[in-house]
């Protein structure tokens, strides 16, 4: 079983942290849609792709076990936070496919990104 350490952002990031944000659909091994918790009843569906991390695609055996992985970890309807962060490489916030990048992290406070990459089911990201 992977070790389940508590993730603290780094500062450097300047995340904006969304809590109880609703898990849609996981729509591969590193993309999630989500549902926003905005405050006073407003919410927003917002697909993210998992910083630091690089899932294989959908379509090979090794994509579909990554999403079903990932399933795992952040099932339909499960409550997690989520911290949005502007990548240096990006002048927008969304990366070039649309997606915003996000750090999950789950009920226990890991960040799922590194459970993915302990568990063999992701790589880190190379720019």
């Amino acid at each position: 079983m992977p070790t389940r350490k508590q993730y603290t952002p780094d500062p450097k990031l300047r995340t904006r942290c969304y809590q109880n944000c609703e898990i849609l659909s996981e729509t591969d091994g590193d993309t999630v849609d989500v549902l926003v918790d905005q405050g006073f009843d407003s919410f927003q569906r917002v697909r993210f792709r998992m910083a630091f991390i690089n899932a294989p695609e959908t379509g090979t055996p090794e994509g579909e076990k990554a999403r079903e992985y990932l399933k795992t970890l952040l099932p339909v309807g499960f409550k997690c936070t989520v911290y949005s962060f502007k990548d240096k490489n990006y002048r927008e916030k969304k990366e070039k496919y649309g997606r915003y990048l996000g750090i999950f992290v789950d009920a226990f406070g890991t960040a799922v990104h590194e459970l993915l990459l302990e568990s063999g089911n992701a790589k880190p990201y190379e720019k």
